[in-house]
C-alpha cells in the first residue's frame, strides 16, 4: 500500500435513525491522504496534493458515504489501513480499498 494516511469507515446502518444489535455495514478503507483538517470536530477534510480530495460532514454523531451512515471511524497509515483490508465484522462483506482519485463529486462533498 501506498504510504499516506487512511480512513476506515464502520458501523454502518442504512438509516442514521436504525438501531443496530451488532456492528452494522462494514465500510470502505479511503486513502491514501496527505492530511487532514477538522473543523469543530464536525467537518473533516482530507487532502491530496494540497487540494480537498474528500470532505464529510457528521449528522448526530454519524458520517454519510456511499448511501451509509456511519458511527464509527478510524484514521490509520498505510500498515494500519492494511490489517483492515479483507476483515469483516460479524461475517459482513470483505472491507474495499477506494482511492481519493477515484471519488464522485456527490462522494468528495460540498465543496
Amino acid at each position: 500500500m501506498k504510504d499516506g494516511i487512511y480512513l476506515r469507515l464502520f458501523h454502518g446502518r442504512a438509516d442514521k435513525d436504525e438501531e443496530l444489535d451488532g456492528w452494522g455495514q462494514d465500510g470502505p478503507v479511503i486513502g491514501p491522504f496527505d492530511g487532514f483538517h477538522v473543523t469543530y470536530w464536525d467537518t473533516m477534510r482530507f487532502i491530496c496534493g494540497g487540494e480537498i480530495a474528500m470532505m464529510v460532514v457528521q449528522d448526530e454523531g454519524l458520517f454519510h458515504f456511499q448511501g451509509v451512515w456511519y458511527g464509527d471511524w478510524v484514521i490509520c497509515d498505510a500498515r494500519g489501513a492494511g490489517e483492515y483490508l479483507g476483515r469483516t465484522h460479524d461475517g459482513g462483506t470483505v472491507v474495499p480499498l477506494i482511492d481519493p482519485s477515484e471519488l464522485s463529486d456527490e462522494e468528495i462533498g460540498d465543496l
